[in-house]
């Protein structure tokens, strides 16, 4: 169940970079002609991306702060039943 809820975080990241990528790209058509829009959306893109990675670091150390601790409660579950 763990891989499967980080492999989800991870999927979720490289849909948004793909998307501010994207958008980015459409900007770029639009304007040819290197436009404050134009340079706004890029900057924006990298600054989506950026997040985005950032964002999938924190939610996984915390996916995995939880695993620990309901290994630890169970742990100290299982050592009260064993006395």
């Amino acid at each position: 169940m763990l891989g499967r809820a980080k492999n989800f975080i991870r999927d979720t990241e490289e849909k948004v970079k793909e998307t501010a990528k994207t958008n980015a790209t459409k900007v770029d058509r639009a304007s040819e002609d290197g436009s404050v829009v134009e340079r706004k959306a890029k900057k924006d893109a990298a600054t989506i991306e950026k997040r985005a990675s950032e964002d999938s670091a924190r939610t996984q150390k915390a996916v995995d702060n939880t695993k620990n601790a309901v290994e630890s409660a169970v742990d100290s579950i299982k050592g009260v039943f064993s006395k």
